[in-house]
């Protein structure tokens, strides 16, 4: 089956080196969705034809805010609940996954009943390490291993995931997994030529506040800093989809007595985040892992 059959000029790219198949149904959930936004932008400039998966309420929110790579993906809408049996065991069924070379799942779920080589995405091993509830271990563990089991290459974005996973699942990963790290939006061409700010700053991006991420302990090193440097210090710039609600972070910075000092700005567009990437004076990374 051709994948652009019924498909608008538009949406066709020309000669494709490979024609992928993204599992885009968490496309707007925090750092996930990120990671899977930049893998569209990513693989369009490298000449890959692209399919998405994606749910219906998030294929109304991406014409909504008009992603500018909609038009030129081939959307395939399945409302799977994630993590179900459905998902592993109806999705292959109903995408039409034999009409491409390669299927991305950007996180550790893998469907069923795919016959073409995959490639998953596991950033981290978080709720066997750090798990919120204690069922966590033992459901991710077997989803995990599923996945690494069957995927074709596996993909972390760090050495210290890479070497997690090594250490809890070691003859699953041995001989298919690479380490390719996380790039800012945009991150395939060079940063936009911006003007320096007038006042220097530190960023810090948090797609959630939990605790692993360590916003806290953020705060206790900034604390520390500013104690340090007096009138010297530079400010705090904080952005992502973690400050939804901007009066939970202030509470906890103006407990560490960082009023003045730290600025939420909360969810900004793609190209601002990118601005702020490049005018900042340093960017501060505080996870766990």
């Amino acid at each position: 089956m051709d994948p652009t059959r019924g498909l608008s000029q538009t949406q066709i790219v020309e000669d494709p080196v490979l024609k992928v198949l993204l599992d885009g149904r968490k496309l707007f959930d925090g750092g996930i969705g990120v990671y899977t936004r930049n893998c569209v932008c990513g693989l369009l400039a490298a000449g890959h034809f692209v399919g998405l998966i994606i749910s219906s309420d998030d294929l109304e929110r991406a014409r909504e805010e008009k992603l500018p790579w909609l038009d030129v993906v081939a959307t395939h809408v399945d409302d799977a609940s994630k993590y179900s049996l459905d998902e592993y065991l109806g999705l292959a069924r109903r995408v039409p996954v034999h009409a491409y070379d390669v299927y991305h799942s950007p996180h550790y779920t893998l469907p069923y009943g795919i016959q073409i080589p995959t490639v998953v995405t596991v950033h981290d091993i978080i709720h066997i390490t750090h798990p919120e509830r204690r069922f966590y271990p033992f459901i991710a563990r077997r989803l995990i291993s599923s996945a690494l089991k069957r995927a074709s290459a596996v993909v972390t974005v760090s050495n210290a995931s890479a070497q997690e996973l090594r250490r809890e699942f070691g003859p699953l990963v041995s001989n298919k997994l690479a380490v390719i790290p996380n790039t800012v939006p945009g991150g395939v061409g060079p940063m936009p030529a911006v003007e320096s700010p007038e006042t220097p700053f530190f960023l810090s991006v948090f797609s959630t506040l939990k605790e692993h991420k360590g916003f806290e302990d953020l705060l206790g090193a900034y604390a520390n800093y500013v104690s340090r440097e007096g009138d010297e210090s530079l400010p705090l710039v904080l952005v992502g989809q973690g400050f939804t609600d901007p009066q939970d972070a202030y509470g906890r910075i103006t407990a560490f007595n960082l009023g003045t000092k730290v600025h939420v700005l909360g969810t900004v567009s793609d190209e601002k985040l990118q601005t702020l990437y490049a005018q900042a004076r340093a960017v501060v990374l505080l996870s766990l892992i």
